[in-house]
C-alpha cells in the first residue's frame, strides 16, 4: 500500500474498543467464511484500525449534537465578530448569551417591555435587536456586558414584523398595512408605504430593496420607487388557507450579499429569483419533501442553507446547475414531530448551524460540511495582489502591485497591524527570506528594495545596473541564504541575504521570468516559452527543454524531485520529468491555473482558476478531487505547516482553515447525504437507493470503494463502479485494489482489475497506481490478468518530434524502448535518414513497470509471471514484448554457456575414446568455467538453485567429474559421462524450434511414469506367475523377470507344456498390444496438450532463463526505474478498426447510392420536362402548320376543306392537346359516349383522331372540376346531377380510389379512365395541395404529390407505408428517392402533428 499515514492526532493513541464494524461484519454471509480463513496480520489490523479512525472522524464531525436548554425560546442570531450565540425567550422575557467555543452561558438581559420573539442583529454586528408582543424594538450593544446600554422604541402595538438596515428599522404591525421606518440616531419615524398583512421583512445589504412576506403574496419593492412592487408573487392557496387559519407559516426570504439573487421559500419549495430581471431561476426542494422552515445565506459564499419541520438541514450552492442540495443532514429521535416549527443561524466560520424548536429545550448543532474561513480583513481590489506569510512574527502580508502598498495582518487576531507604501515604482515581485524572515525583499524594474520585518524600515536599495528586473526568489542551499533576481538581460544575478552581491550567471535561451529553487538546482522557465535548469554548485546547465507553444505562467516541483508541473496561459498544464526535462504527460484544464501551491507531502495540489474558483487535485496524477466555489479566488498562499490557506479575494482577505486537518474531515460529492453515510459505515447497505456511496472523504481520500473491497463485498463494488462511476482512488490506506489484496479478497480484487482493464481509456489515472502491485496481482493468478495485459498497450498521443507512419522493411520489428515519459524520440526507434514502405503504429503501456535487468523488482515480476496460476498471460503481446526484449539482451550469457558446454561435452567424449590427456585437460578447463558459472547461481540464491531440475544434473556431473579427476575410476568417468549427456539435451531449450519438442519430452517422460509402473506390475506378474510352472529351483528370480521382459520385445521361448505357452501368449497380449497401444494414447493426448500450450510453454521457459542470468547480475544492485514500455509495430488493424473501416465505406457507398438516385430522378424530371417542352413544340409546330395551311387556302380563293376553328376547353385529348369544333360530313363516333353523328359540329384533336360530340362538351364545360388530375393526367369532373356524360345508372356504386369505400352519385370521376374519388377525400386532398407544411421522409427528403409519374414505375396497386393499406390507382405524397409513399389521410396527421 502506497500514500502516508494521516491518522488524527487526537485518534492515535486512542485504546481501540473491540466492537462490531461493517468490516469485521460483512454484509453478505456467504463471505463470513472466506473472511475468517484470512489470517489477521499486523497489515490487516492496521488497515482496520485506520479504516475505523477515518469512520469515527466522519462521525464526530457530522453527527447532530444536542446541548440542553430552558423552555421558551423563539428567537436566534450568532455574532461570529463576538463568538456568541443570543437567544431570545419569550416565557421568561429574556435575551441569553452563549460562547460559540464551548456553549457556556455568559450574561443574560431581563426585557422590561414584554416577551421577546424575534431578534436581528446589524451588519457590523454592533447590536442585537428583539422584538417583543408589545410592539416595543429594544438593542443592546454588542459586545455585552453587564455595564451594556439598551435602547428600546415603540413603533406599533401589538406583535410587529422588522428589518434592520444600519442605523434604520423597518417594521410593520401584523394587523397593520403600512411600513414605517424608524432612525435610531435621530429617533425620527416617518411612513414609506403600504403593505399588506406582513408576516416577515427583510432588506438586502445595500438597503436598496425590502420584501415583505404577508399572508397571500410576497411582494418586492425597490426603496426609491416604493408605490409599486418590482416583484410580485402570489403565494399557495395551502399558504393563504394556513394564515386564515392561524396555523404556522413556512416562509422565508434572504438577498445574496452581491445583490444577484435572493432566495424565497415557502411550505416545500425553495425559489432563486434573480434581481437583475427579478425573473426566477430554479427551484430547489428538500429531499425529504418537508416543509421550509427557514433559510440563511453563509457570509459572502452565497451558500443557502435550509432548515426544515423535520429537523433536516440542507445545504445548496447557487454556483451550481443542480438543483439537489450539496448536503444534507438530519437528526432522528423517536419523538419526532411533524407540527414543529425551527429557528436557525449559522456559524460560517466554522459551517456550524445551530437550531431549536420551542417545544423542545434542546439546541441542536449541525454541521454543514463547508469549509471554514475568517475574513482577515478588506483592502482596494482594483490592484493585483500577492500574499506572503511571515511564520516568525505570525504576520500575512498582501502586498499590492500597482499603486503599490504592503499591508500587515495578525494571523491570530484576524486585524490589520501596519501598513507602508512602496514608492519605486510599479511592484513586480516580492520574496521572504526562508529560515530566519529578517528581511523582506520588494522589486520594481528598477531597484530592489530590503527591508526589515521586525519594523518593515528600509535597511538597503540595490538599483538594477543592466537592464531591468524581471523576477525574485529566495533560496536557501549549501548552508547559504541566496537572493536570486532575473532581468531582461538574460542574466540571473545572486546577491547575499543582506543585499551584498555575490555573482552573476547568464543565460541563452531569453530572460527568466519564472524561477524556482529546489536544493541544489535553479529552474527557469524563459520568455522564449523554454525551461533551463543550472547546477548552483558549479553554476553550468543541467539541461533545458524545447520550447513550449504557450507562455510560461508558474512552476511546481513535486513527487520527491522526479517530476515539473509547469502551467502556462491556457487551459493545460505539464508533467515533465526534472532530469531530462522531457515531455511526459498534458493534463487539459476547465480552465487556466492562475497561480498553485502545493502541500508539504506533497498530496495535494491548489490551483486558484482564471474562473476565480480553487481547484483541488491529488498528486502525483494531477486528478481532480473538489473544487471551493463559495469565495472568488484570486492569489493563495499556504502557510509552511499547512493548517490554513490565505485567499486574496475581490476585496477581501480570507483566512481558510483545517482544509486538510484530518480531524475535521469534509464529504465531498454532488449530493452528500450524512444519513445514507452513517447507515453506509453501520452495515445497511440498501443499493437500491442509487446515490449513497458516491462520496469521498477529504482528506483521507477514502470512498465507499475501500471499505467494499476490505469487505470483499463484489456485487456492491460492481454497482458503485459501473453505475455510479466510484473512482480507485489512492488513499492514505492505499487503493481498493491494495486492501483487497491485503485481505486476500480475491473476487473483489479480479473485478477491480477486470473492470480497469475492459474500461481501459477511462481508468487510465487509476492504472497508473497498479505499478506498485504488479508481482503481487500476478502472484495471486487473477483471472482478469490476461485481460489487463492484453488491454494495457494504448496508442501513443504525443511526440516532441514528428515520427515518420513508415519505416524500412529491413527494420525488426516490433521494437521495444523502456523511457520515463510517453515522447516518442524517433532515433530511439526509426532511422530518420532511411524510410520504407512498412507502416508502423507506436504504443505505450499505461502503467509504468521497472524491468531494469538485474534489478530486484525485474526478477520479482518474472518470477510472478512464472507462478501465475492464469497461464494464458503468457499469451498477450505485452508479456511477450517483454519477454522478448529481455531475452535479446541477455541470450549471449546463454549462447557462451552451450558452447563453454559443447567443448566440455566434446573432448571429455573424446577423453573417453582416446584415454589422450590433453583431451581431458581441455575438458575440465571448459568444466571449471561452468562450475564457476554453477557456483555462483548457488550462492545468490540456494533456493532457486535447487528449484531446477537440470541444476541436479549439473551439480552431479560436476562431482563424478572432479571425483574421477581425484581416483581416475572407470565407473566415475561413466556416470560422469551420463549426467553430462542428459544434461546436454537441456541446451535445446536455448533455441525456439527445438524448444517445444524439449517440453514435449519433459511431460512424457512424466506422464510416462504411472504406466512404467503398471507394465512393471504386469512383468512381475507373469514373471512369478509363470515361476510356478518351473520345478527347477536354480532359475533366479531376475532370469525369470528378463524372461517375462523379452517376451514382451519379441523374444519367445516355445519350451514348456501348452498351459505354459498359453500363460506367455496371453503375456504378450496384455503386454503388447494393450499396454503399447495405451502408452501411444499417452504420448498422443500428451503431445495435443504440449502442441496446445506450446506458447506458453515456450514463454515460461524464456523467463527462466532470463531470470537465471539477471540473478547474476542482481549483486550489481542496478537502480529500480519505473519507466513506460514504448512500442513499434507493423500496423495491423484490429477489430474494431475494420469494422470502422468497413462501416466508413458501406457509408460511403450509402451515400454515393443516394446521391445517384437524386441525380437520376433530378436528370428524369428534366427529361420530362424537355420531353413536354418537345410536344409543346411539336404541337405548336402542328398548329403553325395548320394556320399556314389555311391561309395558303384562303389566299389562293378556295374554299377551306376542314373548318378548323380552335376554342380553348378545359378537356384535353388523351395527350394533353386542346380540341378544335369542326365539322365534317363523313360519319364518326364520339370516343366518350360512342354516340354516331354527321354533319354537326363536334370537338375533334386533329394530333390524336380524338372525337367528343357537341351534348358531351357542353356538359364536360359544365361541370365542377377538380384540383388534380387522375393518375392518367385527365381531368376530373363533378356528376352530382342527372345530365351526365355517362349514365350512372348503370353502375350500383362506385369506389373511391382514396379511401376504398364505395358510394353513390356523389363524387368526382374521369370519364375516360372511369376512376373515382368520393367528396371527402377530394375535399382532403384539396386541402393538402394548398398548405405550405413540408413533410420529410425518413431520410429528411420532403414528400411531394405524386399520382401520374407514380404510375408509370409501379403498378395499379400501391400499399402506403404508414398505415399499410393498398389502394388502387390513388395518389400519394411521396419521395421517389426512397420510395416511400404516405396516403392522403396519414398525410394529413402528420401535418396536424406538426
Amino acid at each position: 500500500m502506497s500514500g502516508k499515514s494521516v491518522i488524527p492526532v487526537e485518534f492515535a493513541n486512542e485504546k481501540l474498543v473491540e466492537e462490531i464494524t461493517p468490516l469485521d461484519t460483512p454484509s453478505n454471509p456467504s463471505n463470513l467464511i472466506r473472511i475468517q480463513t484470512v489470517k489477521e496480520t499486523s497489515e490487516i489490523l492496521e488497515l482496520k484500525k485506520k479504516l475505523r479512525l477515518a469512520k469515527k472522524s466522519i462521525i464526530n464531525t457530522y453527527e447532530c449534537q444536542s446541548n440542553p436548554i430552558d423552555h421558551g425560546f423563539s428567537g436566534i442570531v450568532i455574532s461570529q465578530k463576538h463568538s456568541v450565540i443570543i437567544l431570545s425567550n419569550s416565557t421568561s422575557n429574556d435575551i441569553q448569551f452563549f460562547s460559540l467555543e464551548n456553549f457556556q452561558k455568559l450574561y443574560s438581559y431581563k426585557s422590561t417591555c414584554g416577551s421577546c420573539f424575534q431578534l436581528k442583529i446589524n451588519q457590523d454586528e454592533s447590536k442585537v435587536y428583539c422584538a417583543t408582543h408589545t410592539g416595543y424594538i429594544f438593542s443592546l450593544d454588542l459586545p455585552f456586558n453587564e455595564e451594556s446600554g439598551c435602547s428600546k422604541f415603540q413603533v406599533f402595538k401589538g406583535r410587529v414584523a422588522f428589518c434592520v438596515s444600519g442605523e434604520i428599522l423597518y417594521s410593520q404591525g401584523i394587523r397593520s398595512f403600512f411600513v414605517k421606518q424608524y432612525n435610531t440616531v435621530t429617533n425620527t419615524t416617518n411612513y414609506i408605504g403600504r403593505i399588506e398583512h406582513i408576516y416577515k421583512l427583510a432588506i438586502n445589504n445595500s438597503g436598496k430593496y425590502l420584501a415583505g412576506i404577508g399572508r397571500r403574496r410576497l411582494q418586492i419593492y425597490d426603496m426609491i420607487k416604493f408605490k409599486y412592487p418590482i416583484y410580485n408573487r402570489k403565494l399557495p392557496l395551502s399558504y393563504a388557507a394556513a394564515s386564515r387559519a392561524d396555523k404556522t407559516l413556512y416562509s422565508d426570504i434572504v438577498f445574496a450579499h452581491n445583490d444577484d439573487f435572493c432566495a424565497f421559500a415557502c411550505e416545500r419549495k425553495l425559489t432563486i429569483i434573480s434581481m437583475k430581471n427579478w425573473k426566477d431561476i430554479k427551484v430547489l426542494k428538500f429531499p425529504d419533501e418537508s416543509m421550509i422552515c427557514s433559510i440563511k445565506l453563509t457570509n459572502l459564499s452565497d451558500n443557502i442553507i435550509g432548515i426544515s419541520q423535520e429537523n433536516s438541514i440542507c445545504v445548496w450552492d447557487t454556483y451550481s446547475e443542480s438543483i439537489l442540495p450539496c448536503f444534507f443532514n438530519s437528526y432522528m429521535d423517536e419523538t419526532k414531530l411533524y407540527s414543529q416549527i425551527f429557528r436557525f443561524d449559522v456559524d460560517t466560520v466554522k459551517g456550524i448551524a445551530y437550531a431549536f424548536e420551542k417545544k423542545r429545550p434542546i439546541l441542536y448543532k449541525f454541521d454543514c460540511n463547508l469549509f471554514r474561513y475568517k475574513i482577515v480583513g478588506k483592502y482596494d481590489s482594483s490592484f493585483e495582489n500577492k500574499l506572503l506569510i511571515v511564520n516568525k512574527k505570525e504576520e500575512i502580508l498582501l502586498i499590492r502591485k500597482r499603486n503599490p502598498k504592503v499591508l500587515v495582518y495578525d494571523i491570530n487576531s484576524c486585524k490589520e497591524k501596519s501598513s507602508f507604501i512602496f514608492t519605486k515604482g510599479l511592484l513586480l515581485s516580492c520574496a521572504v527570506q526562508q529560515d530566519f524572515e529578517n528581511y523582506l525583499y520588494l522589486i520594481s524594474e528598477d531597484c530592489m528594495v530590503i527591508y526589515n520585518t521586525e519594523s518593515y524600515e528600509v535597511i538597503n536599495e540595490i538599483l538594477c545596473d543592466s537592464g531591468k528586473f524581471v523576477a525574485i526568489i529566495y533560496h536557501f542551499y549549501m548552508s547559504i541564504d541566496t537572493l536570486i533576481l532575473s532581468d531582461n538581460n538574460s542574466t540571473i544575478k545572486f546577491y547575499k541575504s543582506n543585499g551584498d552581491y555575490a555573482k552573476s550567471l547568464i543565460i541563452n535561451l531569453g530572460n527568466g521570468t519564472v524561477m524556482k529553487a529546489f536544493k541544489n538546482y535553479l529552474i527557469i522557465g524563459t520568455s522564449e516559452n523554454n525551461i533551463c535548469i543550472y547546477d548552483l554548485t558549479t553554476m553550468t546547465q543541467h539541461s533545458y527543454s524545447e520550447p513550449f507553444l504557450h507562455t510560461i505562467r508558474c512552476i511546481i516541483v513535486f513527487n520527491g524531485g522526479l517530476n515539473l508541473l509547469v502551467s502556462f496561459y491556457e487551459n493545460y498544464c505539464m508533467i515533465i520529468e526534472f532530469n531530462n526535462l522531457k515531455y511526459y504527460e498534458k493534463k487539459n484544464l476547465e480552465k487556466q491555473i492562475m497561480n498553485c501551491v502545493i502541500t508539504n507531502d506533497e498530496r495535494f495540489l491548489l490551483a486558484s482558476m482564471e474562473n476565480q474558483k480553487l481547484f483541488v487535485y491529488s498528486l502525483p496524477n494531477v486528478e481532480k478531487l473538489f473544487q471551493i466555489t463559495n469565495t472568488r479566488f484570486y492569489f493563495i498562499a499556504l502557510d509552511a505547516k499547512n493548517n490554513y490557506l490565505l485567499n486574496a479575494a475581490t476585496n477581501i482577505l480570507f483566512k481558510y482553515e483545517n482544509i486538510f486537518n484530518n480531524s475535521h474531515p469534509r464529504i465531498i460529492g454532488e449530493s452528500v447525504s450524512y444519513p445514507s453515510i452513517k447507515k453506509f459505515f453501520n452495515g445497511e447497505k440498501n443499493f437500491n437507493q442509487g446515490e449513497q456511496d458516491s462520496w469521498l472523504i477529504f482528506p483521507y481520500l477514502i470512498n465507499s470503494l475501500h471499505f467494499y473491497a476490505a469487505e470483499n463485498n463484489k456485487t456492491a463494488l460492481r454497482d458503485a463502479m459501473r453505475i455510479r462511476k466510484s473512482k480507485i482512488i489512492n488513499s492514505f490506506v492505499g487503493t481498493p485494489l491494495d486492501i483487497s489484496l491485503l485481505t486476500e479478497n480475491k473476487e473483489v480484487s479480479n473485478y477491480i482489475i477486470k473492470e480497469l482493464a475492459e474500461n481501459i481509456q477511462e481508468n487510465i489515472v487509476s492504472l497508473r497506481l497498479l505499478c506498485m502491485n504488479l508481482s503481487n496481482i500476478n502472484n495471486k493468478g487473477f483471472k482478469s490478468l490476461e485481460l489487463l495485459y492484453e488491454n494495457c498497450l494504448v496508442p501513443c498521443t504525443f511526440a516532441s518530434t514528428p515520427i515518420p507512419e513508415y519505416c524500412s522493411e529491413k527494420l525488426h520489428l516490433p521494437k521495444l524502448i523502456y523511457s520515463p515519459t510517453e515522447d516518442l524520440i524517433q532515433e530511439k526507434f526509426l532511422n530518420p535518414f532511411i524510410t520504407g514502405n512498412t507502416r508502423v503504429h507506436f504504443s505505450k503501456s499505461v502503467f509504468k513497470v521497472s524491468l531494469e535487468t538485474g534489478s530486484k523488482e525485474s526478477i520479482e515480476f518474472l518470477q510472478s509471471l512464472i507462478c501465475c496460476k492464469n497461464q494464458n498471460i503468457f499469451k498477450t503481446k505485452f508479456i511477450q514484448l517483454i519477454l522478448n526484449e529481455k531475452w535479446n539482451k541477455i541470450k549471449w550469457v546463454h549462447y557462451s554457456f552451450s558452447a563453454t558446454f559443447i567443448i566440455y561435452l566434446l573432448f571429455l567424449s573424446m577423453y573417453s575414446l582416446h584415454k589422450y590427456l590433453p583431451y581431458l585437460y581441455v575438458a575440465t578447463a571448459a568444466n571449471s568455467l561452468l562450475s564457476i558459472y554453477e557456483i555462483v547461481q548457488f550462492l545468490i540464491n540456494p533456493r532457486i538453485y535447487f528449484n531446477d531440475v537440470t541444476n541436479y544434473f549439473d551439480f552431479l556431473k560436476n562431482v563424478f567429474f572432479y571425483i574421477y579427476l581425484g581416483y581416475r575410476s572407470y565407473y566415475m568417468l561413466i556416470i560422469a559421462s551420463i549426467m553430462s549427456w542428459i544434461r546436454g539435451v537441456t541446451l535445446f531449450t536455448l533455441f525456439k524450434r527445438t524448444r517445444p519438442l524439449i517440453n514435449m519430452l519433459y511431460y512424457v517422460l512424466q506422464d510416462i511414469i504411472p504406466f512404467a509402473l503398471i507394465v512393471f506390475y504386469s512383468i512381475l506378474a507373469f514373471a512369478f506367475i509363470r515361476s510356478t510352472f518351473q520345478d527347477d529351483s536354480s532359475i533366479g528370480s531376475g532370469e525369470l523377470i528378463l524372461e517375462a521382459y523379452f517376451n514382451i520385445v519379441g523374444g519367445l521361448n516355445t519350451g514348456g507344456n501348452g498351459l505354459e505357452t498359453f500363460l506367455i501368449v496371453i503375456n504378450s497380449i496384455f503386454n503388447v498390444i494393450i499396454m503399447l497401444n495405451l502408452l501411444i494414447s499417452i504420448i498422443g493426448k500428451t503431445y495435443e496438450g504440449v502442441n496446445e500450450n506450446e506458447l506458453i510453454e515456450n514463454m515460461k521457459k524464456v523467463a527462466e532463463l532470463i531470470i537465471e542470468v539477471e540473478l547474476l547480475l542482481l549483486p550489481f544492485h542496478f537502480e529500480n526505474k519505473y519507466n513506460l514500455v514504448l512500442v513499434c509495430d507493423e500496423y495491423t488493424p484490429d477489430t474494431k478498426e475494420v469494422e470502422q473501416e468497413l462501416d466508413d465505406k458501406l457509408g460511403n457507398i450509402k451515400d454515393s447510392i443516394e446521391n445517384m438516385k437524386i441525380q437520376m430522378l433530378n436528370k428524369q424530371e428534366n427529361t420530362d420536362l424537355e420531353i413536354m417542352e418537345i410536344k409543346k413544340s411539336i404541337t405548336s409546330l402542328k398548329q403553325t402548320m395548320l394556320d399556314n395551311f389555311n391561309t395558303v387556302i384562303s389566299n389562293m380563293g378556295k374554299k377551306k376543306e376542314r373548318d378548323l376553328t380552335p376554342e380553348p376547353t378545359k378537356f384535353l385529348c388523351l395527350n394533353g392537346h386542346d380540341l378544335i369544333i369542326k365539322k365534317d360530313s363523313k360519319s364518326r363516333i364520339c370516343d366518350l359516349c360512342f354516340a354516331e353523328f354527321r354533319n354537326v359540329n363536334d370537338y375533334y384533336c386533329y394530333f390524336c383522331d380524338f372525337d367528343m360530340c357537341f351534348q358531351c362538351a357542353q356538359s364536360f364545360k359544365s361541370s365542377i372540376h377538380a384540383q388534380y388530375k387522375c393518375y392518367l393526367g385527365h381531368e376530373l369532373v363533378d356528376y352530382r346531377d342527372e345530365g351526365m356524360i355517362i349514365d350512372l345508372k348503370e353502375f350500383d356504386t362506385q369506389t373511391c380510389r382514396f379511401c376504398n369505400k364505395k358510394f353513390e352519385s356523389k363524387g368526382f370521376y374521369c370519364i375516360l379512365c372511369m376512376y373515382f374519388v368520393c367528396i371527402e377525400c377530394n375535399q382532403v386532398i384539396e386541402y393538402l395541395l394548398n398548405i405550405e407544411k413540408p413533410i420529410p421522409c425518413k431520410n429528411k427528403h420532403i414528400l411531394k404529390w405524386r399520382f401520374q409519374e407514380l404510375y408509370y414505375e409501379w403498378c395499379l396497386s400501391i400499399k402506403c407505408d404508414s398505415c399499410q393499406k393498398s389502394y388502387l390507382g390513388a395518389g400519394f405524397f411521396g419521395c421517389a428517392a426512397c420510395r416511400y409513399n404516405v396516403c392522403i389521410r396519414c398525410y394529413k396527421r402528420q401535418c396536424i402533428s406538426l
